[in-house]
């Protein structure tokens, strides 16, 4: 145990004696101690340096001045060329610390005007030691000149290319390159030295015309364009075939004069005509029977069979058919005796073309035969008298010489009546001094028959208006006009017949109601949709009545199966009334007036029969029984007037 204490104690006075060993001995006499930076060196007080931990000049030792600029003293990286640090010498452009700028400059390692250093060789001129911030540079390759170095002929004016080191090809007189102007490649001029070709811009002027190249008239050059092979002119100044490949001026043998087609593509006349054997074929110049051309022999030719005078026989006083094709075809010749209307002056019928001396002509119109004239609508079936001088009746068709005719409808007096054209009572036309605009167009009488019982306003008469008492313009009581009294808005009547707030009563009894059938009988207040009563009626309890109706105009509607089966039009008074209706189809096969039969007579009904009426759709068959409402048997105007009274409730069919 003794031993080791020993042992320990004897280590530690070895370690004392090698450290005091290191420190110098007037270390123990500095008030301020260091280890220089640099060197490493112990150093303390003035042998300090101000500006850091590292010895000072007065130290007298090396590494204050190889850390220390020559000229501010200041410690820094210094150069190793004058020993300057770089803020007083200046910093290399390229960043190294071999040298500062001064030493650079100094040495011709940097560009004299911007001090850019010679490290970075890419930018430096070998020759004028210039850099390119400054005057330049070749865009030409790697022989690092600038431009100011190169010669004239080594690089282009416009974009400074190099062509030292290039294959670039350039103008021979400015040394402009390829890349900024067009070069002609036979001269090796540019276009500014050179006048180039407007039309290819590939050539100058000069070029193509000693070339021979360029059109005679205009200059353009034949570069991708056609030019006449005779004469050279160009397609800019006239037009060049593309086939022949001449102008207008030389292709003259060479094209059709029809149609100025080149003999290239269609071909020349057979017979060796100034046309093509297109025209040829569709003018029909070559006769069928001999293949010779007529524009060359000058042939008369019938324009029917194509077949020339050599070849048949040509009428000689018409000179454009041969005698069989002017018989049948185009008749010009009488199709009987064969002669020629042109020659003779022959009358003849425009129909069947015989002339005067083989049929008997119209001596009215000259136009047509007796026969004929019958056929084509211009002469009376009847008497076969010509209409341009009796006149046509539009209804029958017969002349004013075979009955009494109205100069005025141009309609016979049977027709007048019959088309209701004519008054029924005094016979007069309607068309007469305007009457058809005073007339009543029910019982088809004209207003100076009717006098007074006429009303200008709705062109209607007092008789037929008491047989339509729902007349839209007359009051369904007294039938006096609306134009010259007040109407009622709440029951349509005049204000003299005023019945608001007026009740009565309806009684009547369904007739033609057959064993098993139901009815539903309604009462429709005028120009209303959904009924103000309804009741329901067998044949066994056909009796009906409706109780405090309130006075007014009505539609009384008797509906089977969701189907209207009849329908009538009733005022409502002061009094109770009776109406019986009788649901017995006249013909089960159809409604009167329910053209399209959906079952109803509506408007759908009257625009079918006013488009028979105008030509627009006819009725077919099975339409045209039912839309004869009046029963006269044709379609006309007035059952459309007829069926559209119905569907606005101012008439009834079959009421």
């Amino acid at each position: 145990m003794k031993n080791t204490v020993l042992k320990r104690i004897s280590m530690l006075f070895v370690a004392l004696t090698m450290l005091i060993s290191i420190i110098p001995l007037n270390a123990f006499a500095w008030d301020e101690y260091i280890e220089c930076e640099f060197c490493g060196a112990s150093c303390g007080d003035e042998y300090i340096c101000s500006c850091g931990d590292h010895c000072s000049e007065e130290s007298g030792r090396d590494c204050y001045y190889e850390h220390h600029c020559s000229e501010c003293n200041e410690a820094a990286e210094l150069c190793d060329g004058c020993g300057k640090c770089y803020d007083c010498g200046g910093y290399c452009s390229v960043g190294d610390s071999h040298q500062c700028l001064e030493c650079h400059l100094e040495y011709n390692l940097a560009c004299p005007d911007c001090g850019q250093c010679w490290n970075d060789e890419d930018t430096i001129c070998k020759e004028c030691l210039g850099c390119v911030e400054c005057i330049g540079r070749c865009e030409g390759g790697d022989h690092l000149l600038c431009i100011e170095c190169h010669d004239d002929t080594d690089i282009c004016p416009d974009c400074n290319a190099c062509y030292i080191e290039s294959d670039l090809n350039s103008c021979d007189s400015c040394y402009t390159c390829e890349y900024c102007v067009f070069i002609c490649p036979e001269c090796n001029l540019c276009e500014n030295c050179v006048q180039m070709c407007e039309n290819c811009g590939e050539m100058c002027v000069e070029c193509h015309e000693a070339d021979g190249e360029t059109c005679p008239n205009c200059g353009f050059c034949y570069f991708g364009e056609i030019y006449c092979q005779d004469c050279g002119i160009c397609y800019n100044c006239e037009y060049i075939c593309p086939d022949c490949e001449l102008c207008c001026e030389c292709y003259g043998d060479y094209h059709c004069v029809e149609c100025d087609e080149c003999f290239e593509v269609n071909g020349q006349c057979e017979t060796g005509g100034a046309h093509c054997a297109v025209c040829c074929e569709n003018n029909d110049w070559l006769c069928p029977e001999c293949g010779e051309c007529i524009e060359v022999s000058g042939a008369l030719v019938c324009r029917d069979c194509g077949v020339c005078e050599n070849c048949t026989e040509i009428c000689t006083i018409c000179g454009d058919f041969c005698i069989e094709c002017a018989m049948f075809e185009e008749r010009l010749h009488c199709g009987e005796c064969g002669e020629c209307f042109e020659g003779n002056a022959l009358m003849y019928c425009s129909d069947c073309y015989l002339c005067e001396n083989c049929t008997e002509m119209c001596p009215e119109c000259w136009d047509y035969c007796a026969d004929c004239g019958v056929i084509s609508g211009t002469h009376c079936p009847d008497c076969k008298g010509c209409y341009s001088i009796y006149g046509e009746c539009i209804g029958c068709g017969k002349c004013g010489n075979c009955t009494d005719y109205c100069d005025i409808c141009h309609q016979c007096e049977d027709c007048a009546f019959e088309n209701k054209s004519h008054c029924v009572e005094c016979g007069n036309c309607f068309k007469l001094d305007g009457r058809e605009y005073d007339t009543c167009w029910d019982c088809m009488k004209c207003s100076d028959c009717l006098g007074d019982e006429y009303c200008y306003a709705c062109g209607g008469c007092r008789e037929c208006l008491a047989k339509e008492f729902a007349y839209e313009w007359h009051c369904a009581v007294c039938l006096a006009c609306f134009s010259e009294t007040d109407v009622c808005e709440e029951c349509g009547v005049c204000v003299d017949c005023c019945l608001c707030g007026v009740t009565s009563g309806i009684n009547g009894k369904v007739e033609g109601i057959e064993k098993n059938e139901t009815v539903e009988i309604m009462l429709i207040p005028f120009g209303k949709d959904e009924p103000l009563f309804k009741k329901t009626a067998t044949a066994d309890d056909a009796d009906y009545s409706f109780d405090n109706v309130p006075a007014g105009k009505y539609l009384l509607r008797i509906v089977k199966n969701n189907e209207v089966i009849y329908e009538e039009n009733i005022i409502v008074g002061k009094e109770t009334a009776n109406h019986n209706p009788n649901v017995s189809p006249e013909n089960p096969e159809y409604l009167l007036g329910d053209i399209n039969a959906d079952g109803a007579i509506n408007q759908y009904d009257y625009i079918l029969v006013k488009r028979h009426y105008f030509g627009t759709r006819y009725l077919t068959e099975t339409e045209m029984l039912p839309a004869d409402v009046n029963g006269d048997g044709t379609v006309n105007q007035y059952d459309y007037i007829l069926i559209k009274r119905h569907y606005f409730g101012t008439f009834v069919i079959g009421g």
